[in-house]
């Protein structure tokens, strides 16, 4: 039990071992001390304790009450308290008692439960989308092929309309990817010739036409095994990185994939770099995919890593 006793000031007259679980503060340290240095500062400024004290007082005891507090750490923690009121023989409010109960982990539950609904809901609507997306995918496919069977064997152009209908079938798998988006698959392996896809995603990369004065340079410092994965994913990895370095740097900047090979770790390492500026330094707990991913204008991060 969480056990913390305080006078009619609210300064805090004993602390239990439990107490001390929480917070961080041993007995010695906050005995004596309003209890007001656990409160976040806003609810200071919101005056929170004040508006408990009128609770209390009026009706003498707050049940269930919950909020944020400050550990000696500096870590926020939610909690749900119950105080009651201390009285002396002749009924006289002289102090009150707090049971506190840390409910963090709760929190996060419920707040992973919340996400999980919503990203039910917004694989429903991305399904509804696909199905708005592949019936002209479907048309574009069939309009390529034909273009591209009536133009001779050596027409430089069958190259391009080979990378055009390669990024239209990858559009299609990303569409029927999402129409699955309820019922997960296992990801689709298969052997992976990574300089070959890396050429591959750099062409399509290099050709859009806002960013063409933008060199995409591949640097392959040695021997790339063929390994297993899925290469559909990793092709989105790629160009996503991509994109996100182009958004990073001005037009005349300078982008490189380099590819690797660790024999002793049988590592094979690509990387994608740029001049553009860089991110500040990433909270443990920020989601990652948002800085590769989700870049808009000018936000790239101009960094890029996948092993």
């Amino acid at each position: 039990m969480r056990f913390i006793t305080m006078d009619p000031n609210d300064i805090v007259t004993s602390w239990n071992k439990g107490a001390e679980r929480i917070f961080g503060y041993l007995a010695g340290e906050i005995i004596g001390k309003p209890v007001a240095i656990l409160v976040p500062a806003e609810l200071r400024e919101a005056r929170e304790l004040e508006s408990i004290s009128r609770r209390f007082k009026s009706q003498g005891a707050v049940y269930s009450h919950q909020t944020e507090r400050i550990t000696k750490d500096g870590r926020r923690i939610q909690v749900i308290f119950t105080r009651t009121a201390i009285r002396d023989d002749s009924g006289q409010i002289v102090g009150s008692s707090s049971v506190v109960k840390d409910v963090t982990s709760y929190r996060s539950l419920e707040k992973q439960l919340a996400d999980a609904e919503h990203l039910a809901t917004l694989g429903e609507l991305s399904a509804g989308l696909a199905h708005e997306i592949k019936n002209p995918l479907a048309g574009i496919k069939g309009a390529m092929d034909i273009i591209r069977h009536s133009l001779p064997a050596s027409d430089k152009k069958q190259e391009i309309l080979g990378d055009v209908i390669h990024a239209v079938n990858r559009i299609d798998k990303i569409v029927r990817d999402l129409l699955n988006y309820a019922k997960p698959k296992p990801a689709a392996h298969g052997s992976i010739d990574l300089p070959g896809l890396v050429h591959r995603i750099v062409a399509i990369a290099g050709s859009t036409a806002k960013r063409g004065s933008i060199p995409i340079q591949v640097c392959q410092l040695s021997p790339i095994p063929e390994f297993t994965g899925d290469e559909t994913q990793l092709e989105q990895v790629l160009l996503n990185l991509l994109l996100n370095a182009q958004h990073a740097i001005a037009a005349g900047g300078h982008i490189e994939v380099v590819l690797d090979y660790d024999r002793e770790a049988a590592t094979v390492r690509m990387e994608v770099r740029d001049d553009g500026p860089r991110h500040s330094r990433v909270d443990p707990g920020e989601n990652l995919s948002a800085l590769f991913f989700h870049a808009r204008g000018r936000r790239g991060t101009g960094s890029g890593h996948v092993s």
